[in-house]
């Protein structure tokens, strides 16, 4: 009885564990007011950071794609970011969506 729970267990945190991460990687209601800029529209914005993921930010090594830039919006959003402006970053690992994240006041 005590190896059936104790074997049991990895595969319930592997469960728990993909399903998080796959919910992580939706966009957030946040995420989802985050606008799209370029480097004109946010000269008046205070600059949060970068947020990057996909390819060598994911460990994936794939090409990013929607859900990369959906994760990447929406973890900018929690930072307090109105406004984005995307950059891709390529090396020899694969290519990662960077978004360069802003507070802007309202327009």
């Amino acid at each position: 009885m005590f190896a059936a729970r104790f074997f049991g267990f990895p595969l319930i945190v592997a469960a728990v564990c993909s399903i998080a991460l796959g919910c992580a990687s939706r966009l957030t209601d946040a995420g989802a007011r985050v606008r799209d800029a370029d480097d004109y529209g946010v000269v008046r914005c205070k600059y949060l950071g970068d947020f990057a993921y996909g390819g060598t930010a994911s460990g994936t090594g794939r090409s990013p794609g929607w859900e990369d830039r959906n994760r990447v919006r929406s973890e900018a959003a929690a930072a307090g970011a109105t406004d984005i402006v995307w950059r891709v970053a390529s090396s020899a690992n694969g290519t990662a969506y960077v978004g360069a994240a802003y507070a802007c006041p309202s327009r």
